[in-house]
């Protein structure tokens, strides 16, 4: 009985040690400024508009956050949607052994939508981008990986509309 207590105090201390080199080992590959311009190129890319964004953060126990994401119309004048704080807390097993990205939430807090119609009646949110379709192939970084999420949440949100 005291051999397993033993080992499992061990295992503790092993598992609590390799948390903390991992958090360590983290934040330093993943620093705020790399983690902000990674997400700026991956979301720009993907959506062929020009974004702003403010800060990035990761935490083991929180995951990664974006503060105040502004999308921009493509002209790079207008606000299309601007986001107070994304956050997901993505499971990193599945990354290493299946090349899957599994992310069970994405919470969106105080979210701002800009719809409006164009002089050519078309609307601001059908952008070419946008209307891609999703089996194109991927590129960069996302290549071979497949991404499902469970759960989307928005919170504090407003849809503003013109004509």
């Amino acid at each position: 009985m005291a051999i397993r207590k033993r080992i499992l105090k061990v295992a503790l201390i092993f598992i609590l040690f390799s948390a903390g080199i991992f958090t360590w080992y983290a934040n330093k590959l993943l620093a705020p400024a790399n983690l902000k311009n990674f997400a700026i190129k991956i979301i720009s890319e993907s959506i062929d508009r020009p974004i702003a964004l403010e800060g990035a953060h990761f935490s083991l126990f929180r995951g990664i956050s974006l503060d105040n994401l502004i999308i921009y119309e493509p002209d790079g004048k207008k606000e299309f949607l601007k986001i107070g704080r994304i956050s997901t807390m993505p499971l990193f097993i599945p990354i290493m052994i299946e090349r899957k990205i599994i992310i069970p939430y994405i919470n969106i807090e105080h979210i701002t939508l800009n719809i409006e119609k164009k002089q050519d009646k078309s609307w601001n949110f059908l952008s070419p981008a946008l209307l891609k379709k999703s089996a194109a192939p991927q590129k960069g970084l996302a290549k071979g990986f497949t991404f499902l999420v469970q759960q989307v949440k928005l919170r504090k949100g407003e849809i503003n509309h013109s004509d």
